[in-house]
């Protein structure tokens, strides 16, 4: 018979969104720290190199990026990469449909495109990079928005403007 319920929730995702079930899990391995060592793949492409810089800047910002992360964030950076190789290719053969003997066809550097940045989409959740991830993410240093929220203020702030208060 198989396993009942959904899976057990991650203690690294536990931690992020400050739930009090980490205390009894203190056996957990925590994440190491140290510098960030790049796949050759990543060092030898100038684009994905700047895009594992920018993501690596952001993820040490929110402090959930540790050392044993940098493989899976170098394949996420080539990824990335590629899909814009792919979509750059698109426009320059001619676009998304290109003529050919046949008729009309998808262009191949689209379809390539798309499953790239498909598979680019579902890293950066595992990373806390959308945001309806990082909804769920707390993180280190800015605080939180007011609990007011911005469009109730800007409301107000009209009503005023117009003498209704």
């Amino acid at each position: 018979m198989g396993k009942r319920g959904t899976p057990r929730t991650p203690t690294a995702i536990l931690k992020l969104r400050g739930s009090d079930l980490v205390a009894g899990r203190a056996n957990e391995p925590a994440a190491l720290s140290g510098d960030l060592k790049v796949l050759d793949s990543v060092s030898s492409n100038a684009e994905a190199t700047r895009i594992f810089k920018r993501l690596a800047e952001s993820l040490q910002a929110m402090g959930v990026l540790g050392s044993q992360d940098s493989t899976a964030l170098s394949i996420l950076a080539s990824t990335i990469a590629k899909g814009e190789n792919a979509a750059n290719q698109a426009l320059a053969t001619g676009g998304d449909v290109i003529e050919s003997p046949h008729g009309q066809i998808v262009n191949p550097w689209s379809k390539i495109r798309d499953s790239t940045l498909d598979a680019a989409f579902k890293m950066l959740k595992d990373f806390g990079l959308t945001p309806a991830a990082r909804s769920l993410v707390q993180t280190k240093g800015k605080s939180y928005p007011p609990t007011t929220p911005a469009w109730r203020i800007n409301l107000e702030e009209m009503g005023r403007a117009r003498g209704y208060r």
